[in-house]
């Protein structure tokens, strides 16, 4: 049976719902998925999360290591306050500062530098039914693909080198991070939004009116996710959020210290 330090480990436990408050309004508003890099201070998301909401109002409901045991709730009450949010000047990501480390929380602790056609990853986060007449509560889910293209994106302002995934991203997931199965602790890519593509031709009907003959296709559209590639933002990163020397520095701050 897996110890709760184990379970701890999991990407799940260092992954957020994030959150807008209007406190004169009591009101709650869902803005997607933020999770841990490096430490439970900073946290990575996609810009456009957060690009129109007052940062001051900005929180996160975080996953705890208990409750991603079996049989619990994922999804947390306590609401963590965001200090400080920098967007990239160019890419859809942003990097969120809580007010303290909290060292309770497992990050991811690294950027996949080698990512490779035709590689697997894991996805998580929290993504909500947007046709839900009753229910649009935002659900944890896990999802699995494989990096089906390398593209450079522009779009809504942003410009970034993408990965191209084989799976859509539905709304919530964006600002979740894409991850290594065998190696659940290092970041590919940040899912950001949506490519649609019409490459399946379904039908094509011929109709002929007043002598004139017209040729009608129909087209599916095959949707796909895109993410951020880390890979190429990780000057920036390691500019603004430390890289502990071994995952140990961080280990002895939050082991209680033996009294006399």
């Amino acid at each position: 049976m897996d110890s709760p330090r184990t379970a701890a480990l999991l990407p799940l436990a260092g992954t957020g719902m994030l959150v807008s408050t209007k406190a004169a309004e009591n009101t709650t508003t869902f803005l997607g998925t933020a999770f841990a890099y490096r430490s439970g201070q900073h946290w990575l998301t996609a810009a456009h999360c957060v690009g129109g909401s007052d940062p001051a109002a900005i929180g996160l409901h975080v996953t705890t290591a208990a409750e991603v045991a079996p049989g619990m709730t994922v999804g947390s009450q306590e609401l963590w306050p965001v200090a400080h949010v920098q967007p990239h000047p160019s890419a859809d990501v942003a990097l969120l500062t809580l007010e303290r480390d909290h060292l309770e929380i497992d990050p991811f602790s690294d950027v996949v530098a080698n990512v490779a056609l035709a590689e697997q990853f894991c996805a998580y986060g929290f993504p909500e039914d947007v046709l839900s007449l009753n229910d649009r509560r935002p659900t944890p889910r896990v999802f699995f693909g494989h990096v089906q293209r390398f593209t450079r994106y522009k779009r809504f302002g942003f410009a970034y080198d993408a990965l191209e995934l084989s799976m859509p991203a539905p709304p919530g997931l964006s600002g979740g991070a894409l991850f290594r199965p065998g190696a659940p602790d290092m970041v590919l890519g940040i899912v950001t939004e949506n490519i649609d593509s019409a490459t399946v031709l379904e039908a094509v009907e011929d109709i002929t009116t007043t002598g004139q003959k017209r040729t009608i296709q129909y087209q599916r559209v095959v949707t796909y996710g895109v993410a951020v590639l880390l890979a190429f933002l990780v000057d920036w990163l390691d500019e603004r959020v430390p890289s502990y020397a071994s995952m140990g520095e961080r280990e002895a701050r939050r082991q209680p210290t033996a009294l006399g």
